[in-house]
């Protein structure tokens, strides 16, 4: 596959996409949080607009293939419209989708349901119930917290307590299709960011038929297209859903590596192989990020361990709550690849001082 425009990649981490878009014969922008680190461009628009400019190299718009980082910064929205053409869902829909509040009504229509919801200037009907602050236009379960904030730019949700998932899906052509479950993992006493969205493992359809069907549906109704995967938490035999994702997210690569490049190529293309549509998932994936629980440099010679990805570089500082690297593994079933991540995670622990992961 070649395209002689250039892909940009929107994300807080970009290695894995620019490696496989890479692989189909792409030249790769990034715009990141890691590698070029240079998320501060959208925070301004005349900056974003000359790098854009620049790297328009025909008079067609360049691809975009968006992960993170534009959640709430709708004043830049134009530019990036100008520029360059999304693959995937518009930047009205990610924008409409990133206060659950904003679609609470749509859900409704498919009988979906979220927590309890309240703006902070709101009289909060129960107040035996426990309730966590939220950003508006969250990402990976970070800044959610206990404690007021005290930003107009948060919300309060009552808290749910039960285990989190996500449903993996494409949309094609109004096609819905779907792609699989996956467990989120959390970490234990983060001390920054006690929700933050730590890894996933891909599960067996457990839940009840009438829960896929009414995401579909609402799905549908509201025009999503491409890779999208909703988060919920199902607690005493109810389900509530808590995000709703119109982009690529950390699942992604789960189920790209299982079709062999073909989910992101589909992503570009706007339709989908034929193997997406008829091949099954046989097989259990699942990855963690780990994370430091004290100041560290980071050296190679420390890691020998055959299961990690997204290694930091020679000397790179790590700090206490960040990310080190992830570790990847699959299985014939969940259960048995539960077992193997556990064990790859005790290993890890020989070697490094990480949070407690919670699988």
């Amino acid at each position: 596959m070649h395209d002689e425009r250039s892909v940009i990649l929107i994300s807080y981490d970009t290695q894995y996409l620019e490696s496989k878009l890479k692989e189909l014969n792409f030249i790769v922008h990034k715009i990141d949080a890691t590698i070029q680190n240079n998320f501060i461009l959208l925070k301004d628009e005349e900056k974003l607009s000359t790098y854009l400019k620049k790297i328009q190299l025909t008079n067609e718009k360049n691809l975009c293939i968006y992960g993170s980082g534009l959640e709430g910064k709708n004043e830049v929205y134009s530019t990036i419209e100008n520029y360059l053409e999304i693959c995937g869902n518009s930047l009205n829909i990610i924008e409409k989708c990133g206060y659950i509040k904003n679609i609470a009504s749509d859900l409704a229509l498919h009988n979906l349901s979220i927590p309890k919801t309240y703006e902070l200037d709101e009289t909060i009907i129960n107040k035996s119930k426990k309730y966590i602050y939220k950003p508006k236009n969250s990402c990976g379960g970070y800044d959610i917290t206990h404690d007021s904030p005290r930003s107009s730019n948060f919300y309060l949700q009552e808290l749910i307590v039960g285990d989190a998932y996500s449903c993996s899906f494409v949309i094609q052509d109004n096609n819905f299709i779907f792609l699989g479950f996956n467990k989120l993992i959390n970490l234990e006493d983060h001390s920054h960011h006690p929700f933050i969205h730590a890894g996933a493992i891909s599960i067996d359809n457990c839940f009840p038929e009438e829960l896929l069907t009414s995401i579909k549906n609402f799905s549908l109704s509201i025009g999503l297209t491409g890779y999208n995967s909703i988060d919920f938490i199902h607690a005493e035999e109810n389900s509530y859903i808590i995000d709703i994702n119109p982009r690529i997210t950390s699942t992604f690569r789960m189920y790209n590596d299982f079709y062999e490049n073909e989910l992101l190529k589909g992503q570009i293309q706007g339709y989908y192989s034929k193997c997406i549509l008829e091949k099954n998932l046989n097989k259990c994936f699942a990855f963690v990020h780990v994370y430091a629980r004290q100041d560290f440099v980071f050296k190679h010679d420390q890691n020998n361990l055959g299961f990690t990805i997204n290694l930091p570089n020679e000397g790179d500082l790590i700090t206490q709550g960040s990310p080190i690297f992830t570790i990847v593994s699959e299985g014939e079933n969940y259960h048995s690849n539960l077992k193997s991540m556990q064990s790859l995670i005790k290993i890890t622990k020989k070697y490094y001082d990480i949070y407690d992961i919670l699988l």
